[in-house]
């Protein structure tokens, strides 16, 4: 049985202990080792890391992004709650132009109904309907 194993990102020979083991398939160690694997997360997740992931997406720096949940007073722009988590960057998937800051569920609602205001007005009428 090994007892090391070579990491594919910084290529050092490590301890099996030095590596996470696969969710898919547990008795296979991940081919990079912990320390690799953290460092990447803090170099994506960080501050720097959302600022990049943002402006390659949305074409939107973080700070506008914090101006823009300023604006919304931290709300989301349809349902206006406030989101335990942070809000998603809602755009127009034609032009691509950032429209907004929306709650998971509000964001993936108009997503399941296609950014359609037709059918979006469709639903309002279906909601308002009375009932017998």
């Amino acid at each position: 049985m090994l007892k090391s194993k070579r990491c594919c990102s910084c290529h050092r020979t490590k301890s099996l202990r030095c590596f996470g083991l696969r969710s898919e398939s547990p008795d296979y160690a991940r081919s990079e080792c912990r320390c690799c694997a953290n460092n990447y997360r803090k170099r994506w997740y960080g501050r720097k890391g959302r600022d990049q992931n943002l402006r390659l997406r949305y074409g939107l720096t973080l700070i506008a992004k914090e101006k823009l949940e300023k604006e919304q007073n931290y709300l989301c722009a349809i349902c206006r709650k406030a989101s335990t988590k942070t809000l998603n960057v809602d755009h127009n998937h034609t032009t691509g132009k950032v429209r907004g800051l929306l709650c998971h569920n509000c964001n993936r609602g108009i997503g399941y109904l296609h950014d359609s205001s037709e059918i979006i007005l469709n639903a309002y009428h279906y909601l308002t309907k009375e009932k017998p």
